[in-house]
C-alpha cells in the first residue's frame, strides 16, 4: 500500500500534527545527528509536551519500502473502569497523518512488518496477535489493511516481530513462552518455554540474527536467551516445522531485559536493563558494559553497523525530558572509552530504522510518535 493513496474515504480518526518535544539534535563526535519530521499523537488519550506517563505508545515501525509507519498504543484506564485510546495506526511516514486505525480491547504493546511489506501485526494484552494484509498476493496495494488472521495466545503478548526471510511470525507472552506461526497459513508451529524460576516471567523482546539461525530473546528473568534455529520451515505448507534449541543465555545484571538487537553483521548482541546498555559479542561471549542511569526499553543498531542507540526513562524528575545515548559501534570492545554522545529526544519506549538507515521513528511514553531524518 503506497502512503499516496487516496484514502480519505476510509480514515477513521483525523490527524493533527503535534510540535515537537524536541528540535534537530545532532551528536557531532560520533557523526550523528536527527532532524525532525514529524509528531504525531497515536493515543488518543495522550497529553503531548507534558510530563506524562500515564499514556504511552509502545512501539512503532517503519515499513520495508519507508512509506508507512505501524504504531501501538496503550490507552489510559478511566475512573469508570473504561480503558481508552489503545489502538494500532497506520501513519504516512513522509508528513505524519493518520491514514486508518482499528481499537482494541487493551494495550498495544508490539507491531511489525512483514520483511516483504504485505502483512502487518499488533499484539497486546488482550492475548491477541492481529494480523493485517496491505498488499494481495499479486502485489496490489489494498485500499484499507485487511485483518487476515488473529492469534490467540495463553497470555499477554510484549514481543513480536517477523524472521528476516518472512517465514514466520514469533512472539513472546507473559507465561514464558516464545511462539511461532508459520507465515500465509498461521498456524502456530513451535512454541517454547522461555524457562527461568521466577513465579512470572514475560517475553519482552525478540530478535533474529541477520541470516535467521540465531534468535535472542529479552526475558522479565534477567536473561538474554540464545536459540539455535534448527529446523525451518519448510516449503509444504500443510506439514510446517520449525524448532529451536536453547544454547545459552547471557545474564546483564539481574534485573528485567526490556529490549535486545542484532547488529547487521550478527556479531554483536545489545540488551537494554534498568542500569543501561549490555552489548555482547556472539562468538565468545565477552560483554562491554555502558551505564546510562535510566531504564533503558529501547536499543538498536543503524542499519550501517556503525551505531547504538539506547533510549528510555531518564528519571522521575517532572518535565524531564530525556534522551538519546549514541554509542559508537568501532569503540565498544576497544582499549579507550566509548565516546558516548547523547541527543535529545523525549522519553522513549521503541526505537527503528528505516531500511536504508535514512530515518529514524520514535514511540513516547506521552502518546506520541517521532520520525526524525538521520544526518550525517
Amino acid at each position: 500500500m503506497n502512503a499516496n493513496l487516496n484514502l480519505t474515504a476510509w480514515l477513521i480518526v483525523s490527524m493533527i500534527p503535534i510540535a515537537a518535544s524536541a528540535g534537530p539534535a545532532a551528536a557531532e563526535s560520533t557523526g550523528f545527528g536527527l532532524t525532525h519530521r514529524w509528531t504525531t499523537l497515536v493515543d488518543t488519550a495522550g497529553t503531548p509536551g507534558r510530563d506524562n506517563r500515564t499514556s504511552s505508545v509502545e512501539a512503532a515501525e517503519f515499513s520495508p519500502d519507508g512509506s508507512l509507519v505501524v504504531a501501538g498504543s496503550k490507552g489510559v484506564m478511566g475512573d469508570d473502569g473504561v480503558r481508552r485510546g489503545q489502538r494500532v495506526v497506520l501513519i504516512d511516514a513522509a508528513d505524519g497523518a493518520i491514514l486508518w486505525s482499528r481499537d482494541r480491547a487493551d494495550e498495544l504493546e508490539a507491531v511489525a512488518f512483514s520483511p516483504d511489506g504485505r502483512y502487518f501485526a499488533a499484539g497486546g494484552e488482550d492475548r491477541l496477535v492481529e494480523v493485517f494484509a496491505v498488499r494481495d498476493e499479486d502485489d496490489t496495494p489494498l485500499a484499507e489493511p485487511r485483518l487476515v488472521a488473529t492469534l490467540e495466545h495463553d497470555a499477554a503478548i510484549d514481543g513480536l516481530t517477523f524472521d528476516p526471510a518472512g517465514r514466520v511470525l514469533a512472539t513472546g507472552d507473559e507465561s514464558r513462552n516464545l511462539n511461532f506461526f508459520a507465515v500465509g497459513s498461521w498456524q502456530r508451529v513451535q512454541q517454547q518455554n522461555h524457562g527461568g524460576d521466577r513465579d512470572w516471567m514475560a517475553v519482552n523482546q525478540i530478535a533474529f540474527s541477520p541470516d535467521g539461525r540465531f534468535v535472542f530473546t529479552a526475558g522479565s528473568d534477567g536473561l538474554v536467551g540464545r536459540w539455535l534455529v534448527y529446523e525451518d520451515v519448510g516449503d509444504n505448507s500443510s506439514h510446517p516445522g520449525y524448532r529451536l534449541k536453547r544454547i545459552g543465555s547471557f545474564a546483564p545484571d539481574g534485573a528485567s531485559v526490556k529490549a535486545v538487537d542484532v547488529s547487521p553483521d550478527g556479531r554483536l548482541v545489545a540488551a537494554g536493563t534498568h542500569a543501561g546498555v549490555h552489548v555482547y559479542r556472539r562468538v565468545d561471549g565477552q560483554s562491554h558494559f555502558h551505564p546510562t542511569r535510566r531504564t533503558t526499553e529501547a536499543v538498536r543498531f543503524t542499519p550501517d553497523g556503525r551505531h547504538l542507540l539506547a533510549g528510555g526513562v531518564t528519571g522521575q524528575a517532572p518535565g524531564e525530558q530525556g534522551y538519546l545515548t549514541v554509542l559508537p559501534v568501532a569503540e565498544l570492545f576497544g582499549p579507550e572509552p566509548v565516546h558516548a554522545t547523547r541527543v535529545d529526544c523525549f522519553r522513549q519506549e521503541y526505537l527503528h530504522f528505516s531500511t536504508d538507515g535514512r530515518a529514524l521513528v520514535v514511540s513516547h511514553e506521552d502518546g506520541t510518535a517521532t520520525a526524525w531524518d538521520v544526518t550525517p
